[in-house]
């Protein structure tokens, strides 16, 4: 995913920015701002998945099956293009999620 970082004079920190999802966090530095967008994703994902709202989340993005003729294993790409504001960096992140859906806990009636 890319996202961007830059300094905000203002608040004096660096504000990192998915634009792709729509989330935003800081640091005081651009290595804790690009730190703390990957835990903002990160958990923006694994909570939507947990509250079964993850198709909502990820609307407009497509599947890409890899290692098929079409798309290679090495081809990742986004789905969603956005426009860095001039004075933010576009970073690009990567983020392994694991998620698992658990299975519905039953009690037994005696």
């Amino acid at each position: 995913m890319n996202c961007e970082v830059g300094y905000d004079q203002d608040a004096e920190v660096f504000v990192s920015h998915c634009p792709t999802l729509d989330v935003y966090s800081q640091g005081e530095t651009e290595a804790e701002a690009l730190d703390a967008i990957k835990s903002a994703v990160t958990l923006h994902v694994t909570t939507a998945f947990d509250f079964q709202r993850l198709d909502k989340v990820l609307r407009g993005f497509e599947k890409i099956e890899s290692g098929g003729p079409e798309h290679p294993a090495t081809d990742y790409r986004e789905f969603v293009s956005v426009r860095v504001k001039p004075e933010m960096k576009q970073v690009p992140i990567s983020l392994p999620l694991r998620l698992s859906a658990q299975q519905p806990q039953y009690a037994c009636a005696r």
